[in-house]
């Protein structure tokens, strides 16, 4: 499934909080590529980009912009391997995993192996959606905890994260927290359009 949207460098969405983090001409693996707008903006900027995506029509809409392009899932054995020459995984002044987390059975197993992708002094940007936003528990006092369409409950979310739950595995895969952002919706603008005020 392709995520079709665009990019906004300005605006304040989890993807251009991520991108401010991002010096121009670095070295970039991005994790999950939708339809190449963020790989496409990151060439832009003189970055050298690596991307890894589970849809092959995602891999051909990054591929104008990358390096280089592994179509794989991040759950199974050897991408990395197809990121270098001769075998040999590359490291990286940026690994990129943009809302991609969510979708893995197994996100400690894959923030393991992206630690021996970061350079020396290199950094992971990650977004996850938060299941403790408002408007989920709003909906729990409703009793109503429905996935759909993209967003928060997108029905392809297969793993749910708080801020403390991500930290933790984060911190257990061997990362530092150097800062937290969030963006900020309230629960009536979210997708679920939740009126906390209508609730008993």
């Amino acid at each position: 499934m392709i995520y079709r949207r665009s990019f906004d460098p300005a605006s304040g969405d989890s993807l251009a909080r991520l991108s401010r983090w991002i010096r121009p001409g670095s070295s970039i693996l991005g994790l999950g590529a939708a339809a190449g707008y963020f790989t496409e903006w990151l060439q832009r900027q003189g970055a050298i980009v690596d991307v890894v995506d589970i849809d092959p029509d995602a891999g051909r809409a990054a591929q104008p912009f990358a390096r280089r392009v592994v179509v794989a899932d991040l759950e199974a054995d050897g991408w990395e391997a197809e990121l270098g020459e001769r075998g040999e995984a590359p490291r990286y002044e940026f690994v990129v995993c943009a809302d991609v987390l969510e979708h893995l059975r197994d996100g400690a197993r894959l923030l393991s192996r992206l630690r021996t992708l970061v350079a020396p002094g290199g950094e992971l940007l990650l977004s996850v959606p938060n299941v403790a936003h408002a408007a989920i528990i709003a909906g729990l006092f409703d009793d109503c905890f429905q996935y759909g369409g993209e967003g928060l409950l997108d029905p392809t979310h297969v793993r749910l994260y708080t801020w403390r739950s991500l930290g933790e595995l984060l911190r257990d895969a061997g990362f530092r927290i150097l800062e937290w952002d969030a963006t900020e919706l309230t629960p009536d603008e979210s997708e679920f359009r939740t009126r906390v005020e209508a609730l008993a």
